[in-house]
């Protein structure tokens, strides 16, 4: 199994923007990832332990996900924190853009 994450929560939203009024979805999973024990050329890491919910440079750990009613009947019911397979795909947005790397379903492990 790949893709393996343990998600902490969901948020699916809509509006429209300040410039030009178009609207907009912003669906997002939110997960933690074990903290990784790795020196860089000026830190050396001597003892780490648990998850983290940013990444490297301090943002969040969030991925865009799909609005399909599966997918979302399936993160409503998850009983968070959860270890879930993700499954990525490409989506059509609003504006005619591709969006890819997108979690289009999950697999709760």
């Amino acid at each position: 199994m790949g893709n393996v994450v343990k998600i902490i929560g969901f948020m699916v939203s809509s509006g429209n923007s300040k410039k030009d009024n178009i609207p907009f979805e912003m669906n997002k999973l939110y997960y933690i990832r074990p903290i990784e024990k790795k020196d860089t050329p000026n830190i050396k890491v001597s003892e780490c332990s648990g998850y983290t919910a940013s990444d490297y440079l301090n943002k969040v750990l969030q991925l865009d996900i799909d609005d399909n009613v599966e997918l979302l009947n399936k993160l409503k019911t998850a009983p968070f924190p959860c270890d879930a397979e993700l499954i990525f795909g490409i989506r059509l947005q609003n504006n005619g853009r591709l969006t890819q790397n997108i979690v289009i379903d999950i697999n709760l492990v």
